[in-house]
């Protein structure tokens, strides 16, 4: 909560990538109103697709042997416009911009720190299963499943990682009379 802040006291604010991650986003948001001036503008961003998360997904999957649950925290799960939209209004937001735009990530040509670039969402995972010892050497599987997995990522001419296009969703909204 943004308790030191002033009711109506700021003019604009950015949100990169953040609505996705606070427990409750009707709160966020009502938040975010709360602060906000009339006709204040948020900016922000969210994933609609990141290649990235499925990857680790499959990644884990070849790990354990079997689907893992899913991430506490999951970067995708406001890719569904509505997802996003139906909070946004309810918090008395009224839409002004809706972009979407593509961009790849480059984890680079060394091996080892594509791997872990990749693997940043779920090494604390990895590092848990290690000590656990149920499940033999997690990182050497791993690492195994990242090269089988990207095969096709690697650009023949520099030997670096690309990601296939994330799709990230750019929206401007203003805060509305209640």
């Amino acid at each position: 909560a943004m308790s030191d802040v002033a009711n109506d006291s700021i003019d604009a604010c950015t949100v990169s990538f953040g609505y996705m991650f606070p427990p409750d986003i009707n709160l966020a948001l009502a938040e975010t109103h709360r602060v906000l001036r009339p006709k204040g503008l948020v900016v922000a961003t969210v994933w609609v697709e990141m290649p990235i998360i499925p990857l680790v997904g499959r990644i884990m999957t070849a790990v354990l042997g079997h689907k893992p649950p899913p991430p506490p925290i999951n970067p995708l799960s406001l890719s569904n416009h509505a997802a996003f939209d139906v909070p946004l209004a309810k918090a008395g937001f009224g839409m002004l911009n809706d972009e979407q735009h593509t961009m790849q990530f480059d984890l680079g040509n060394e091996p080892d720190v594509a791997w872990r670039l990749a693997m940043l969402p779920a090494m604390a995972t990895l590092q848990d299963l290690a000590k656990e010892g149920k499940h033999g050497d997690v990182f050497a599987a791993a690492r195994e499943a990242f090269e089988r997995d990207t095969a096709t990522w690697k650009d023949p001419s520099t030997g670096c990682v690309i990601t296939p296009d994330a799709t990230c969703r750019l929206v401007v909204v203003e805060k509305q009379a209640r």
